[in-house]
Formats: C-alpha cells, structure tokens, sequence
C-alpha cells in the first residue's frame, strides 16, 4: 500500500484501519510523526502510534474520509478532510462519530507520501 498523492495517504490510511489492519495503517505514517489523539495526547514514532491505533481496532471501525481538501508546497502538503468513524464500544454499543482532520503529509524519497503531523479531530 503506497500512497502516490496526498489524498492517497487518508483514502489508504482509512481502508487499513476498516479493514483491521494495523501494519497497512502504520505504515501511512513517517517512522518519526506524531499522532494527537481526540483528548490531546501525542503518539511520536512508530512504537507509540502502533499502540494508539491497536486501541483503535478493538473498537472494529469502519472509517470514512472524504470532503478532502489539500495545499501542496513542494514535498510538504497540508489535508482537511471530514470524516465518519463508526464502531462498536466495549460495552457493546455501536456508535458513530463525526469530525474534521488536519493533517501534514511529506513525500518520501521514492516518491510515496506519508503522515508527519496527524490530528485526527485538529478541525472539528
């Protein structure tokens, strides 16, 4: 899985965690961004964003990005996108969240594109 545009890092990154696929998911990101999850705490590096999005998986998503926008500069793009993220809670629940994304993307030196920055409710 290889994101060849910016837009490919969300579109991608949203199919890994639907799919429950952790490693597909973990590798939209650079090995040394950050993640900052809905309550402000920061994930920096792979170990620690692996674990942020194994929590993530026990709740058996289905996550769609869409509406995204984009502003490139060079190897450096900022997304936005709107997103819907629905699940199951531990207690058995379903539920359904809504929110706005920010995220910072870099290209790669072979050309693929990853997170640097990813604030998943940065816009909501």
């Amino acid at each position: 899985m290889s994101a060849a545009t910016p837009v490919d890092v969300d579109r991608l990154f949203a199919e890994a965690i639907s799919a429950g696929d952790l490693d597909g998911a973990l590798a939209m990101y650079e090995n040394d961004a950050c993640y900052v999850d809905g309550d402000g705490t920061t994930a920096r590096g792979h170990e620690q964003i692996r674990v942020a999005l194994a929590e993530l998986l026990t709740l058996h998503p289905t996550l769609d990005c869409y509406e995204i926008d984009v502003v490139e500069n060079g190897d450096t793009a900022v997304l936005r996108a709107r997103w819907t993220f629905s699940g199951t809670s531990q207690d058995g629940e379903s539920f359904e969240r809504h929110g706005r994304s920010i995220e910072v993307v870099r290209r790669q030196p072979d050309g693929t594109w990853r997170f640097t920055i990813d604030l998943p409710s940065g816009a909501s």
